[in-house]
Parts: structure tokens; sequence; C-alpha cells
């Protein structure tokens, strides 16, 4: 009996802690990660100065994820999943700084003359 009763004790002190959410939108990643639209259309502005200045020639294959992963973190901030397009744009981060790198050795190779 002295069991059932403590049982029964520790089951109603855990329920309220079961009940309890905070509201919408207000902890955890919702408060952590937050996608604006502006900082999408900062990564289209780059990516198409980096095509303009000869990526799809000299890094084709990381253009092509670029765009590819451009258009994920659109489709996931449109979505309303902040989390995932935050995660997109720092894939997105590795992929311009890629595509940057390689462009300013080809540009390094064609000064000395190495590169045609």
């Amino acid at each position: 009996m002295a069991m059932r009763t403590l049982f029964f004790a520790l089951l109603v002190l855990a329920l309220p802690g079961c009940t309890f959410w905070p509201d919408h939108g207000s902890g955890g990643a919702a408060e952590r990660f937050t996608s604006d639209q502006r900082s999408i259309r900062d990564y289209e502005i780059i990516l198409q100065d980096l095509e303009r200045r000869g990526a799809e020639r000299w890094a084709a294959a990381e253009t092509h994820k670029a765009r590819t992963t451009l258009i994920a973190a659109k489709q996931a901030a449109a979505g309303g999943l902040a989390y995932d397009a935050e995660q997109d744009l720092a894939l997105l981060w590795f992929h311009v700084q890629t595509i940057e790198k390689k462009l300013n050795r080809q540009r390094a190779g064609l000064r000395t003359g190495a590169g045609s």
C-alpha cells in the first residue's frame, strides 16, 4: 500500500513538468537561428559576382553546388525552417570561399603566364 501511495505521489508531482510548454517561437532553436531574406539576397549577389568573374568556367562543380545550396536555403526560409536555412547558408559560405580561392589561383596563374 505504501509503495502504491509513493508511486501515485511521484506521478502527481511529475505531471506539471510534462504539461508546460513555452509559447510558440519563444525558445530553443527559434531564438538562436534567424534566417532573413537579406542574407539570402546577399549571397545571390555574391554568387552573381563570382559567375561574372568566370566561376562557371574555373569552378563549375562548386558553382553548381552553390546554386543548389542557395535554392535549398531559399526554400527552407520560405517554409519557415530557419535552422535548416542557416545550415544551408553556412554550407553556401564554404562553397563561395572555394570558388573564390579557385578564381584567385586562376588569376595569379594568368599573371605569371602559367595558366592558359
